[in-house]
């Protein structure tokens, strides 16, 4: 079941890659090859991220997106670092339309023990596909929306004792306010 779920991505990612380099895609068409964004109501859950993304092609970009996790509302309190990379192939303009964005999720996340409540950590990665929309302005102003799935893995231990393991889809979304120079 892994095996095709890591061929399906290969294709759609291989299949993009062919539908988005048309033969003048030279890089110099590109006005504003950054483009740096977060999304500020995540902060008020304790996610804080940020991304950047590169675009190598006038349709094609490369994103990197790490993010913090601090949960402070929960008794004991949840931590935890992660990253997204993924490669958005948009249909018009980079960082302007409708794209497909595959891309892969690395996260790590742990509860500290307090009281009765033993320690507890987790990993979870796996491959996703987001679809989304960017809109952006002449001032380099954008927001970028996107939902998507993602086949994960996760699993989690309480003090060195594995607890248990799970794998499949999962939703994934996006949600972001940035800047494009």
């Amino acid at each position: 079941m892994n095996k095709k779920i890591i061929k399906f991505f290969g294709v759609i990612f291989a299949g993009l890659m062919a539908i988005s380099l048309p033969v003048e895609s030279a890089r110099a068409n590109v006005e504003q090859p950054w483009k740096v964004s977060t999304n500020p109501f995540g902060y008020f859950l304790g996610i804080y991220s940020a991304s950047a993304s590169y675009a190598i092609t006038n349709q094609i970009a490369v994103n990197v997106q790490p993010e913090f996790l601090y949960a402070y509302f929960v008794d004991p309190v949840i931590w935890g670092l992660g990253a997204r990379a993924g490669v958005p192939f948009y249909f018009d303009q980079t960082y302007d339309g409708f794209y497909l964005e595959p891309g892969f999720v690395f996260n790590y996340v742990r509860q500290n023990k307090t009281g009765l409540i033993e320690a507890t950590s987790g990993v979870m990665l796996g491959p996703d596909l987001m679809a989304g929309h960017n809109w952006l302005w002449a001032s380099g102003f954008n927001i970028d929306l996107g939902i998507g799935l993602g086949y994960k893995w996760v699993s989690f231990e309480t003090v060195g004792t594995k607890a248990g393991t799970f794998d499949g889809v999962l939703p994934t979304g996006r949600l972001s306010f940035g800047y494009a120079f």
